[in-house]
């Protein structure tokens, strides 16, 4: 029996849908892991008690659940943007490059909501090892952005 080609398109096409959904599923799940993972880890470096631990636990999973329309917005303003710059619309660039960029700022609003919720239950030594682990993390991404380039000497 033959299977007519648009009937195969269809089913390839549902397919890639499926897929499509299976691949936000496992993303996400990855997210929610890489993150208990972090607060894990922080928690540990910064000797928090098992509420601060709970707390930040939630405010990070408050900010991760409040990101994900804008996070999902941004895909398809990236993929509308990739278009744009292949049919050189320079308007439509403008215009996806504005929501690009206040998509950003928002999901940085957002997770340094969650950061000053954390932040302001540490206590002074706690506060003073999260300086520490945040200006080792920043020389690190420093490093790591200078990393395989040359000097211009």
């Amino acid at each position: 029996m033959r299977i007519p080609k648009q009937v195969t398109a269809c089913a390839g096409v549902l397919a890639l849908g499926a897929g499509g959904f299976a691949f936000q599923a496992l993303h996400a799940q990855r997210r929610a892991l890489m993150q208990d993972r972090f607060v894990n880890d922080v928690a540990t470096v910064l000797a928090m008690t098992s509420t601060q631990r709970d707390e930040a636990q939630t405010a990070f999973t408050d900010a991760r659940k409040m990101a994900e329309p804008i996070r999902e917005d941004l895909v398809k303003t990236r993929v509308a943007l990739q278009d744009a710059v292949k049919s050189d619309d320079t308007t439509q660039i403008q215009r996806l490059s504005a929501a690009e960029g206040k998509d950003v700022g928002e999901l940085v609003r957002i997770r340094s909501m969650a950061m000053a919720k954390v932040y302001k239950d540490l206590t002074p030594d706690q506060k003073t090892r999260a300086t520490a682990l945040h200006d080792l993390f920043m020389e690190r991404m420093e490093g790591s952005e200078s990393h395989g380039t040359r000097s211009a000497t």
